[in-house]
């Protein structure tokens, strides 16, 4: 005999027929029963729980089948119980979230990729969304259906459609939620404003770029017009507390990216790199006479200014420390550009190279509060770039790059 369970969420009645091993939904509002999805892991079911995920008993008990409801496709996936051990029952328990109930708003609208610009345009206009991270090693069948061109992030679904392109999805969440607006009314200072929203995205950011990866005069020449770049938005925001006035609006969220990339790039060093006959930053300069190279810099501080040393006296701790000092400028660092220009196949193993890098890093810390033991010491101020460099490598991927599941000491 034909045997179909049920189960249902707070609004959204499920049924999975064991025979044929389909899962389907009840539409309310068409009054039909839909399919979800058919799989030969749901034939010979033994109960049903539902939530924003539906969890299938099969097997006589040897295994769980999971389905992801929300995503589109259909996800799913198995669980089995421990070793010697059946599934008697599966129960979802009620969740307090602001995303809970498939039929609500928030639930309507969904982010893939850590997208600071977005997520804050939705919290600002007090918009739910449900954040979904992307693995751009392994893409999702979801971002490949919903950005088929560009296969990349970010993307904002809403009512099942996408929108791609950070400026045009940041004009859709403005035309869609009236409240809180984040462009002006006027039509000339609104084409001003996307003007200078283009700008950030058009001239700012590659200069940036550019000054980052590029070598020797073409690096100056970089610099230099980045530097330009940012004198034009200096001058726009004169006499303003944002460039949307009094308020927040489209150019300041636009360039969100810029504070980051600001901290890791010496851009407040560009005016000293173009008047200074050495060409090259960092530079330090004592009693009149210049010292660069970072690494060199730092020893030649802890030679002058004898107290809190940065290096340890033991002659191969010394060494120890500016092997990984070193290190760091040489292997990980040089391994992160590469993620920030490549595309692609060469990003992903610039991806993978940075990993393993990292990981040398991470083991090494381990079990000490800092490179340098319980103060910080040579290896960790000549790491400084790191944190910073990561963040803005973690904003272009949309994914965390130093978690504390996989780098629980450098996440730290």
């Amino acid at each position: 005999m034909e045997w179909t369970g049920s189960a249902m969420d707070e609004e959204v009645i499920y049924v999975v027929d064991e025979v044929k091993g389909a899962l389907s939904e009840y539409d309310s509002e068409r009054d039909c029963w839909k399919k979800v999805i058919e799989l030969p892991e749901l034939k010979m079911a033994e109960q049903i729980a539902a939530g924003r995920r539906v969890c299938v008993v099969c097997g006589n008990g040897e295994k769980i089948v999971v389905v992801d409801v929300m995503a589109t496709p259909a996800r799913v996936w198995v669980v089995e119980p421990p070793p010697g051990q059946q599934v008697v029952s599966v129960h979802i328990l009620p969740r307090m979230s602001k995303h809970h109930g498939r039929r609500g708003e928030a639930n309507k609208l969904r982010v893939k990729s850590h997208w600071v610009e977005g997520c804050l345009a939705l919290k600002l206009k007090g918009i739910q969304y449900e954040f979904i991270e992307e693995d751009l090693f392994n893409k999702s069948t979801l971002l490949l259906q919903h950005n088929p061109i560009y296969k990349k992030v970010p993307v904002l679904i809403h009512n099942g459609k996408p929108i791609v392109e950070s400026l045009i999805i940041l004009q859709y969440i403005e035309e869609t939620w009236k409240q809180n607006p984040i462009l002006p009314a006027d039509p000339y200072e609104k084409a001003m404003s996307n003007f200078w929203a283009n700008f950030g995205d058009d001239k700012v950011l590659p200069s940036i770029w550019y000054a980052f990866i590029k070598k020797g005069k073409k690096q100056e020449e970089a610099i230099t017009e980045a530097w330009e770049n940012l004198k034009f938005l200096e001058e726009e925001l004169r006499g303003k507390k944002f460039f949307g006035g009094e308020n927040i609006g489209l150019v300041d969220i636009a360039s969100g990216w810029l504070a980051i990339t600001m901290k890791t790039l010496p851009i407040k060093a560009l005016y000293f790199f173009n008047t200074t006959p050495y060409k090259k930053i960092p530079v330090l300069v004592h009693n009149g006479r210049p010292i660069v190279e970072s690494l060199i810099i730092l020893e030649y501080i802890d030679e002058t200014w004898k107290q809190n040393p940065l290096l340890p006296e033991d002659p191969h701790k010394r060494a120890t420390a500016r092997f990984w000092a070193k290190f760091g400028d040489d292997k990980a660092m040089s391994s992160l550009w590469p993620i920030l220009t490549k595309q692609g196949k060469e990003r992903e193993e610039a991806l993978v190279q940075a990993t393993e890098n990292l990981k040398f890093l991470e083991e090494e810390l381990k079990g000490k509060r800092f490179f340098g033991g319980e103060e910080i010491g040579f290896v960790d101020i000549a790491l400084g770039w790191l944190a910073n460099l990561v963040l803005v490598v973690e904003e272009i991927l949309g994914f965390k790059v130093i978690d504390k599941a996989g780098f629980p000491f450098l996440s730290e």
